[in-house]
């Protein structure tokens, strides 16, 4: 397995000393008739196409730098789809329903996996920090958009299909949807990410806990959390090999220790939102991750994912427009004579 090799890259002050010496050493030879002075100008004109061939290859080596992790799309594109294949036919084929109470199916999976990846992501977005402060705000403002989004999609002002009522009462509004959870999650994980980890030097596994250690004390988010020191093993390591046992090595745990827990009494529960539920979702996420990242980054296997990275990389607003149901109201509105006869009752969609 192939491992990414650091690309160095030239600094504009470099180019700049360089170009000067070259300028130095070219007009430190006095040319008196005008054939030398053709050959100045000759000179000038080699410096100035020097100077460019530097600066493009310098900026040519410093795009792989900014590449996305593409099993990370694929998997975030594959958990919507498979939000997505919940919402529609769960109505149709029970097995895609969520358990009432303890057990688990397909559709209790969905969203431990975004605060997997949300986790993962965060540790990517704040790998290098310039001021606390600032990407403390940002946080904060992006977590506060993410609440009234789901307030507006989740909160009961869009209703169901053929639900031609308006408005929502406010004393039945739903403040915890998906994307609330997620937003609230999302801001406590970054708050840690930002203030609560310490500038070791991260070469092995031990050093990689002891500079998060201060993190394993705030629990609230915990698979979240746990996505989050996933993404510090991708920035702190860059061989394969490396990352892959890093990586199954919590991943074995805590399916083992979640089913454990189940075993002896404390079942896997998604409404209490269980220890044992939490383990087990949070190690078949890990799972799920490596045998992604296994196949698309190692192997190079990223065609036959295309779709799924494409929804990946446009997961919110394909959640928007079609686990929202804000495509399909769209396409209500438009009616003739009576809001009944609408665009979906003539094509069959929630009549």
């Amino acid at each position: 397995m192939q491992s990414y090799e650091p690309i160095k890259n030239l600094d504009d002050d470099d180019v700049e000393m360089a170009l000067h010496q070259i300028s130095d050493s070219s007009s430190a030879t006095v040319f008196t008739n005008g054939e030398n002075a053709k050959l100045n100008i000759h000179s000038s004109n080699k410096i100035e196409e020097q100077r460019s061939t530097t600066i493009s290859s310098s900026r040519h080596q410093s795009q792989p730098q900014s590449k996305r992790l593409v099993s990370l799309d694929v998997f975030r594109g594959l958990t919507v789809a498979l939000m997505i294949l919940v919402d529609d036919a769960g109505g149709i084929v029970p097995a895609l329903n969520h358990s009432p109470w303890n057990g688990l199916t397909i559709a209790d999976f969905v969203m431990p996996f975004f605060l997997f990846i949300v986790g993962v992501s965060l540790a990517l977005t704040y790998k290098k920090l310039s001021c606390g402060v600032v990407a403390s705000r940002k946080a904060f403002l992006r977590a506060l958009k993410l609440l009234a989004l789901g307030l507006f999609l989740q909160g009961g002002y869009i209703h169901r299909l053929n639900d031609l009522t308006y408005g929502v009462d406010m004393k039945q509004i739903r403040w915890m949807g998906i994307l609330q959870r997620i937003a609230v999650a999302y801001l406590i994980t970054a708050l840690c990410e930002i203030w609560l980890k310490r500038d070791d030097t991260v070469n092995s596994g031990p050093s990689l806990l002891r500079k998060y250690r201060y993190q394993c004390s705030v629990m609230a988010i915990v698979t979240c959390l746990i996505g989050l020191h996933y993404g510090h093993i991708i920035v702190h390591f860059k061989d394969h090999r490396v990352r892959i046992i890093y990586w199954m090595i919590p991943t074995s745990f805590l399916v083992a220790f979640g089913l454990t827990l189940d075993l002896f009494g404390m079942h896997v529960n998604k409404v209490l939102y269980s220890l044992s539920y939490m383990c087990v979702t949070a190690g078949a996420a890990g799972i799920l991750f490596v045998g992604i990242y296994l196949m698309v980054d190692v192997c190079g296997y990223s065609r036959m994912t295309m779709v799924m990275e494409w929804m990946g990389m446009h997961a919110l607003m394909i959640y928007i427009l079609a686990a929202c149901n804000v495509f399909p109201i769209f396409l209500q509105g438009f009616y003739w004579g009576s809001p009944h006869n609408n665009i979906l009752k003539l094509i069959g969609v929630g009549s």
